[in-house]
């Protein structure tokens, strides 16, 4: 025994030979590592005693699935023997190796379908096509060479149709926009124009253009076109009520302040007419009772507008048919009346006598702009999905009142509702300020279109007060 104990420690002489025993390992535990760390490949099929659920009996639980044996409680392992477990080709490690980060973190591969998909690029005609801007190129002398799907719907007419034609042929008046196309291509430089009011097809429409010529060699050009019909629609609404507000405080402000003296005047005239010593003189003060008479009738009308409104249900026809009525007993003889009714209009939910002097008002402006001569249209039409005063309504009724007069003056476009404007010398200039502000109580809009030849003003207006906002 101390022979056998010198030869292990190296105490004893002589040639010794050195016996070390491999250190004892226990399992879950490692002297060079974490308490927790495990062997990677188990010598063993049985698990661990530490490692049966506490409070059950081991050898139940080794009864049961084998695959209870397959799960370990710090990660999913494989509990083959290091013999039975598969061989990694040097391919397969490679690929590990190369969809691993610097810092060891594995890095998601994309699968073949994924990364064809995104290296798949769209094509030209495909991205043109899904456009909502309408673009169109032309050559040197302005003829369609191509248009995409948004510039077919807009112009009306398909590409087969419209290859090799002039696009003055599609857009008219076309003086404007030829010569914004001629800059472009002159000058090689993008030139743009907004609000270019045009007849395509059989509408009237307002676009936006942008001419700009090609990067190349070859004289071709590129314009776009943007239908900007609603955007001046809103933008037009929303200076319509800023208009009718600005009008509203002048014109009530106006009526108190003419009001107040129009009692005196009329008074001290009847006065003076007691003290007058002859017949005769009595005339003059008669035309000053009279006038204040008219100004205190025109006072009242104006604060009439601002009364609440005493709403029912009712056709609009019946509005048209009875301004008709008083019209045709109004008009002069060269004047025709003609209507153009939609009879299937559902009821609205309005103040009937507001909407009556309304129209009323707009039918006397259209017949006096007439003169002795011309036509007269009423008609009526449903719109959907319209705003009115920044609402958006389903379904919106127009009551439309058109002449063939000489139009509107230009230098009244802007103001042309706005109080004490008129473009006759024996208007008022309160008719139009009074039916907008009977209108708009009414949750409704009068807007207008005027050429020589066919000015026509529309009485818009919801089927009811209820508007579904967007």
């Amino acid at each position: 025994m101390e022979y056998r104990w010198q030869r292990r420690c190296g105490t004893g002489g002589g040639a010794r030979t050195e016996i070390r025993t491999p250190p004892r390992r226990l399992f879950g535990w490692d002297p060079n590592g974490s308490e927790y760390d495990r062997p990677a490949v188990p010598t063993h099929r049985r698990r661990p005693r530490s490692a049966y659920v506490a409070g059950r009996h081991p050898g139940r639980q080794q009864r049961r699935s084998s695959a209870i044996f397959g799960r370990d409680f710090h990660g999913a392992t494989d509990l083959n023997t290091e013999s039975e477990q598969p061989e990694r080709s040097l391919a397969a490690a490679w690929e590990s190796s190369i969809t691993s980060c610097s810092t060891g973190v594995p890095v998601r591969k994309a699968s073949p379908a994924r990364s064809s998909r995104f290296a798949r690029a769209p094509s030209s005609d495909s991205i043109l096509g899904g456009l909502t801007t309408a673009v169109a190129v032309l050559s040197a002398d302005l003829e369609v060479i191509y248009l995409n799907a948004a510039a077919e719907v807009l112009l009306g007419v398909s590409l087969r149709q419209s290859l090799g034609r002039p696009i003055g042929q599609f857009v008219l008046p076309p003086d404007e926009l030829t010569t914004l196309c001629r800059r472009a291509l002159a000058d090689r430089l993008t030139y743009g124009c907004r609000e270019l009011a045009a007849r395509v097809g059989e509408q009237e429409v307002i676009l936006d253009c942008r001419a700009s010529p090609s990067d190349g060699s070859d004289e071709r050009l590129l314009l776009e076109l943007f239908d900007a019909q609603r955007d001046w629609q809103v933008r037009r609404e929303a200076e319509s009520l800023a208009q009718q507000r600005l009008s509203r405080r002048i014109i009530r402000q106006l009526a108190h302040e003419v009001k107040n003296p129009l009692g005196g005047l009329r008074g001290a005239a009847q006065l003076l007419e007691r003290q007058l010593p002859a017949i005769e003189l009595r005339a003059y003060t008669d035309v000053i009772i009279a006038e204040a008479d008219r100004l205190a009738a025109l006072v009242d009308g104006i604060l009439k507008a601002g009364r609440p409104t005493q709403q029912e249900k009712f056709n609009v026809h019946e509005i048209t048919e009875h301004v008709g009525r008083l019209i045709e007993a109004e008009k002069p003889e060269g004047v025709v009346l003609a209507r153009d009714y939609d009879p299937s209009l559902p009821l609205t939910l309005a103040d009937r006598g507001q909407l009556i002097q309304a129209f009323l008002n707009l039918a006397r402006n259209a017949m006096q702009a007439l003169g002795e001569s011309g036509q007269l249209i009423f008609r009526t039409r449903a719109m959907t999905n319209c705003s009115l005063g920044g609402q958006k309504h389903r379904l919106v009724l127009s009551l439309e009142v058109e002449d063939n007069g000489p139009g509107v003056p230009d230098d009244l476009n802007e103001t042309i509702f706005y109080p004490l404007v008129t473009g006759r010398d024996t208007g008022t200039g309160l008719g139009l300020t009074i039916a907008q502000e009977l209108v708009s109580q009414n949750g409704g809009l009068i807007e207008y279109s005027s050429h020589p030849g066919a000015t026509i003003f529309q009485l818009r207006l919801p089927v009811s007060n209820e508007s579904d906002t967007s």
